[in-house]
């Protein structure tokens, strides 16, 4: 993204995902994407409104919401609306979203993870544009389950 400088992970002491060969077999390599059960990498992004995000700031504090888009999508900009409409239902104490522009290891561009307070991915997401990324209500859902799910067995608390 334009005026953005991309911080190291190694220089801020995060992590980096690790890569793997690219399944066509040629020499070209691509970041591992996140899945369900995964850990949640430490991340530092820009928001769209501009904002600094560090992941290290509400680890083990909040549920996440990533939304990460390329800014030549034009269905990205078009998307906008519903993802921040569905943020402000469902922001609060527990719960932050951020949609940036930014490179996240481990998640496509575009690309969307769900991960509860703890850093697990409990949904995660690719598409070829961010026509193909999950609604703000699915999202919301998704939040829903990981708000209510009882931590010792993973089913939802009642």
């Amino acid at each position: 993204a334009a005026g953005v400088t991309p911080v190291p992970l190694e220089a801020a002491g995060e992590r980096e995902m690790p890569y793997e060969q690219n399944p066509t077999g040629s020499s070209e390599r691509e970041v591992t994407r996140l899945a369900p059960g995964d850990e949640m990498p430490h991340f530092r992004v820009t928001t769209v409104a501009g904002q600094p995000f560090r992941y290290s700031d509400v680890w083990q504090r909040k549920n996440l919401v990533l939304i990460v888009l390329p800014g030549d999508d034009p269905e990205a900009g078009r998307r906008l609306p519903d993802w921040t409409g569905a943020a402000a239902r469902t922001s609060g104490d527990d719960t932050v979203w951020v949609i940036t522009p930014d490179e996240v290891s481990g998640v496509g561009r575009p690309g969307l993870v769900v991960a509860d307070k703890w850093g697990e991915v409990q949904f995660a997401q690719s598409a070829p544009t961010a026509a193909g990324l999950a609604r703000g209500d699915e999202l919301a859902e998704w939040l829903e389950f990981v708000r209510y799910q009882c931590p010792e067995c993973q089913g939802e608390a009642k």
